[in-house]
């Protein structure tokens, strides 16, 4: 019977055909989706937090390569893709206090989403690492601790 359910479901997928391109969402509104009802911590609160809970877990959804490029200080490289398999061994409460960054906060507040929906109670999006790049606060990498230098025609 599940059989039969699978092959009919498999076969309307084959045979039902593509979506048209007027029915797929454009990069903005996918953006505007995944950030939609998630409200973004500053800059300054993330160091506040950090500051005054030492069991916080900061948790980086980039990439493995943007991760090694530079990262926040104590954030732990979890990608996007696997976040919710591996929460569970760096947060095994769901009250405990996690926020989510990336590059620049539609990742996070992806991964935000998703973490609330299988039980996180306190979870927070930051900005992102551009965010605090931006902000002249260091970043880390296996070749030390790294500050953002604005070229001339920058300070221009």
């Amino acid at each position: 019977m599940i059989r039969h359910a699978l092959v009919s479901v498999s076969l309307l997928a084959i045979f039902a055909g593509p979506a048209y391109a007027a029915d797929l969402m454009t990069a903005d509104e996918i953006r505007e989706r995944m950030t939609a009802g998630v409200d973004h911590i500053s800059n300054e609160d993330l160091i506040s937090r950090m500051e005054a809970n030492e069991n916080l877990v900061l948790i980086d959804v980039r990439t493995e390569a943007e991760y090694e490029a530079g990262h926040i200080a104590g954030a732990q490289s979890v990608p996007r893709g696997v976040v919710e398999f591996r929460i569970g061994s760096l947060a095994p409460d769901a009250d405990q206090e996690i926020i989510v960054t990336c590059s620049h906060g539609i990742r996070a507040a992806a991964v935000t989403k998703i973490l609330q929906g299988i039980g996180y109670t306190n979870v927070s999006a930051h900005r992102g690492v551009t965010s605090w790049v931006e902000a002249d606060q260091t970043i880390e990498n296996r070749m030390g601790t790294l500050q953002y230098v604005p070229s001339a025609d920058e300070k221009n």
